[in-house]
């Protein structure tokens, strides 16, 4: 009889410990990526379009998913949108630095975006533009080294830019 309580004490106290590990978020060992030749700036992150296409939507720079407007944030550890310029090809990427919780596979940039003077100071970069479209989100949380600096990025968007040196 002993036995058998020992045995029933074992096997519970086996399915508590594995019944427990098993909501533990593993983190990924992998090491941070580092993105140079990187703009961080503020951004609202919303569109700024009165009727989205697909569903007639106001978000009137308060609703949906995209950028409204740049500002200058000089505070590397308050912006919450970094864009890598290293490209050339005429896209950059958009890191989103924040969980925004109005994020949708779609990011919409309602008309041309010029990034404000001051941001660009120190770059090389006369202009900066992040050009009107429609652009897939991804989803994708990480740490990223800008400059640096190590930042969460929530996700990030490839747009297409122009810009002048």
């Amino acid at each position: 009889m002993k036995f058998f309580k020992l045995t029933i004490v074992v096997l519970l106290s086996t399915l508590f410990v594995t019944s427990c590990s098993k909501g533990e978020r593993i983190i990924d060992p992998e090491p941070q990526r580092s993105v140079g030749g990187t703009l961080t700036i503020g951004a609202q992150l919303h569109r700024k379009t009165e009727e989205r296409p697909r569903d007639h939507k106001n978000c009137g720079c308060n609703l949906c998913f995209g950028v409204c407007d740049f500002y200058v944030e000089v505070d590397i550890t308050l912006s919450n949108v970094a864009i890598n310029t290293n490209t050339g090809s005429g896209t950059s990427t958009l890191y989103i630095l924040e969980d925004a919780s109005q994020a949708e596979l779609e990011f919409g940039v309602d008309e041309d975006m010029p990034i404000p003077g001051g941001a660009l100071y120190g770059t090389g970069f006369k202009t900066f533009i992040v050009k009107k479209g429609l652009y897939n989100y991804v989803a994708h949380v990480e740490q990223i080294n800008i400059n640096g600096t190590s930042r969460t990025s929530y996700g990030y968007v490839v747009v297409d830019t122009e810009y002048t040196e």
